[in-house]
C-alpha cells in the first residue's frame, strides 16, 4: 500500500471516528509568504509535492475524504494577501496558521500577524492549530525556540495548539488534523 493511501485511510478513519463523516468543515491557511500552505493543500490533494511560486490570490481546493467534505482556502501570505485574513473568518471553522520553522528571522513577523489574528473578535472562538512547518532540516527551531518566538505564553485564545510539521516529509500535520478536528 502506498504511503499516500495509507495515509489517506488513516484520516478518512480519524475523521470518521471523530464523527466528522458526513460533515463539512472550511480550514483557512494563513501564515507568511513561503510557510508552505500551498505545498500542503496540493499535498492533500494529490498526495504529491510540487514547488510553486507565491500565491496571488485565495485558492480553495476541496478534499472528500470518506464522507466529509473539507473546504480549505489558501490566502497566500504576502503583505497585501494578509489584509484578507479577517474577511474569511465569518467562513472558517478552523485555521492552520504555518509558520516556516527554519526561518528564525521572519519569526517574530510571523508571531506579530498570528497576534493581530488572535486580538479579532470575530475570530475568538475559532481553534487554531498552528503548524511549524519544515521541521525535519537540522537547523529548524525547537518547540520552545518557537513558542518563546511566536509569544505563546502570553496566548489567552482557548483553542490553539501547536503542531511541528514536515509537509515533506509526511509528519506532523495528521495530529493537527486530528486536533482541530476534535475542537471544531
Amino acid at each position: 500500500m502506498s504511503f499516500w493511501l495509507s495515509f489517506r485511510t488513516l484520516f478518512s478513519s480519524l475523521l470518521h471516528a471523530l464523527g466528522f463523516a458526513q460533515r463539512q468543515a472550511t480550514l483557512i491557511l494563513l501564515g507568511l509568504d513561503n510557510a508552505g500552505k500551498t505545498t500542503l493543500q496540493y499535498k492533500l490533494k494529490t498526495g504529491q509535492l510540487q514547488q510553486f511560486l507565491p500565491t496571488t490570490r485565495a485558492k480553495e481546493e476541496t478534499l472528500n475524504i470518506e464522507g466529509m467534505t473539507i473546504k480549505a482556502w489558501d490566502l497566500g501570505g504576502h503583505q497585501a494577501a494578509r489584509q484578507l485574513w479577517r474577511k474569511y473568518a465569518d467562513i472558517a471553522d478552523g485555521i492552520i496558521f504555518m509558520v516556516d520553522a527554519n526561518d528564525p528571522d521572519r519569526l517574530a513577523e510571523a508571531a506579530e500577524e498570528l497576534h493581530g489574528l488572535l486580538r479579532a473578535d470575530e475570530l475568538a472562538d475559532i481553534p487554531i492549530a498552528i503548524f511549524a512547518n519544515k521541521c525535519e532540516m537540522k537547523s529548524s527551531l525547537s518547540v520552545v525556540e518557537l513558542e518563546s518566538g511566536l509569544k505563546l505564553r502570553e496566548v489567552t485564545h482557548a483553542r490553539i495548539q501547536l503542531f511541528r510539521v514536515s509537509v515533506i516529509a509526511g509528519e506532523g500535520y495528521v495530529d493537527g488534523f486530528r486536533w482541530i478536528a476534535s475542537v471544531v
